[in-house]
């Protein structure tokens, strides 16, 4: 498992209060659980969100509006240390239900992750291959100094 982090900005905790940051685990369309991660900081203040999950969770953010307006929940895709922006609790239902093994969305989400994958090693190998090239000239260079 990971940790995700993510810095928050001062609000006004008359208003508001402290932002949250839950892992989402569905049951069906309308039952779900909600592991809450942690806020470091001071009501009102910048400070920190923080949640141990892994890999392809779906995570939820909030933050309580305390005027009696119904507060904002978004949901989001958590990949590789970022979050992906997935929209409300029906959306990120659907992502779950496309993330089943065998299911269209899944082969999809696994065929682009394959491609981003493929596409970092294609960089790798061209900086693997410029660091060699940098060595040879090095080595050549030492060696056309010397009178044999």
């Amino acid at each position: 498992m990971k940790v995700y982090r993510e810095e928050t900005k001062e609000y006004d905790s008359g208003q508001l209060g402290k932002p949250w940051i839950a892992e989402v685990k569905f049951h069906s369309a309308k039952k779900s659980d909600f592991q809450f991660g942690k806020f470091i900081g001071k009501a009102g203040q910048a400070g920190t969100l923080e949640l141990d999950c892994p890999n392809n969770s779906i995570v939820a953010k909030g933050q309580k509006n305390l005027m009696g307006i119904k507060s904002k929940v978004e949901y989001f895709a958590y990949r590789y240390g970022t979050l992906k922006l997935l929209g409300d609790r029906g959306a990120a239902y659907g992502f779950f239900v496309g993330q089943k093994e065998g299911t269209t969305q899944h082969l999809k989400e696994v065929e682009e992750e394959r491609e981003e994958l493929l596409a970092r090693l294609s960089v790798l190998d061209e900086t693997i291959a410029k660091i060699k090239q940098e060595k040879i000239k090095q080595a050549e260079s030492k060696f056309s100094d010397v009178d044999f």
